[in-house]
């Protein structure tokens, strides 16, 4: 999965997760930006992801289905990954 920004849109592109959930609505999901922060807030636990974007005013919400959720690539952004307790990990 790899969220990035530019100076006029955020993008999430879920395209390479293991399972893609609901495929005919696409994997590629596009924001106009409202800002120009550059800083997000990502929620993540064992099947969602939220991302916070422009202050919070833009967000993305997705399911998603991995078999390994141990990487997130960011790119034209900077950050802050929480990961919520139903997270299991090895």
């Amino acid at each position: 999965m790899v969220f990035s920004g530019t100076d006029c849109e955020w993008q999430l592109d879920r395209t390479e997760v293991t399972d893609v959930h609901a495929e005919q609505f696409g994997t590629v999901r596009y924001a106009k930006r409202l800002g120009a922060h550059n800083r997000v807030r990502i929620f993540v636990d064992n099947s969602s992801i939220e991302i916070f974007c422009d202050d919070g005013e833009t967000v993305f919400t997705s399911r998603l289905f991995v078999a390994d959720l141990n990487q997130l690539n960011l790119s034209g952004v900077t950050g802050t990954i929480h990961y919520l307790d139903s997270i299991q990990y090895n």
